[in-house]
């Protein structure tokens, strides 16, 4: 009886696989467990024609294998500097010119602030990014230097994990020192063309930390369109926060690097270089 209630699910199951992948590409299949259920779902496509790889242990274990790896030692050196520096630029272009990265940024589609979130899709979760920064950690070269981003423990919805998170925070630091006023322009630049609402509402939400007086102002120029006149008055809070973080980080080596402005482009091989200079004091 059991076969005969059974017997037409299992060919539909065929022929949605079918449908779903009608060039017969290799299939992987896993459970939460890895059990009875892939298991058995793995010998149907396989009786069907299908090439199946099942994940052993399934997503579980494989969950457990993502956050055992991050406590894997890595040479890390961390990018550093005020808001509006181009940080996130800079790492992008030094990885075209040979160096590892991973921009932490960028898999979890959050900028790390207030402005940061507006293209964050709301089903990412920590779990996702965790996976995502699994698959840029598994492809490094172990034993060579890797970039990142200074970054606080959350970006967005995302928490950056164990293991990962203590390197960081004790890796030697490269700080970009650029004139408050060249980051404005380059703010400007990064900012200007969203959505009136969506700035308005990123300044509110920093009401507490800017002051009433200051978030009076920021508001007014956000209504005359003064971006400028914005993004100068939320540095001289972000600026202030941002130093009194990385003046915690003493104990490790922070080098600082004067740069005339945000460019990444002229001035990526004088980042490496200047890292290239402090290498013997890396750790």
């Amino acid at each position: 009886m059991g076969l005969e209630l059974v017997g037409p699910k299992l060919a539909d199951f065929l022929r949605q696989t079918e449908q779903l992948n009608p060039h017969n590409k290799p299939v992987r299949m896993y459970c939460f467990r890895g059990g009875q259920r892939s298991q058995s779902m793995s010998w149907l496509l396989e009786k069907g024609g299908f090439q199946v790889e099942l994940l052993k242990g399934g997503y579980k274990a494989y969950r457990k294998f993502v956050q055992k790896s991050f406590f894997e030692e890595q040479k890390f050196l961390v990018l550093s500097g005020c808001t509006g520096a181009g940080k996130t630029r800079m790492l992008l272009e030094m990885q075209q010119r040979g160096e590892q990265i991973i921009d932490l940024e960028g898999l979890a589609l959050h900028r790390g602030s207030a402005f940061g979130g507006y293209h964050q899709p709301t089903e990412l979760t920590t779990e996702m990014f965790e996976n995502k920064l699994h698959r840029e950690w598994a492809s490094l070269k172990r034993g060579c230097r890797v970039w990142v981003e200074d970054e606080g423990r959350t970006l967005g919805k995302c928490f950056i994990p164990e293991g990962f998170w203590p390197q960081m925070r004790s890796a030697p630091v490269v700080f970009l020192d650029i004139q408050q006023d060249e980051r404005v322009k380059h703010l400007v630049e990064e900012y200007g063309s969203y959505a009136h609402e969506l700035l308005l509402g990123s300044v509110n939400r920093i009401k507490k930390r800017l002051g009433p007086q200051t978030h009076k102002i920021c508001l007014e120029a956000l209504q005359e369109r003064d971006y400028a006149a914005v993004a100068k008055y939320c540095l001289d809070y972000y600026d202030e926060a941002y130093l009194y973080s990385l003046n915690k980080r003493q104990a490790h080596p922070v080098w600082t690097l004067p740069l005339e402005r945000v460019d990444a482009e002229a001035f990526a091989h004088e980042v490496i270089a200047f890292a290239d200079s402090h290498s013997s004091t890396a750790v």
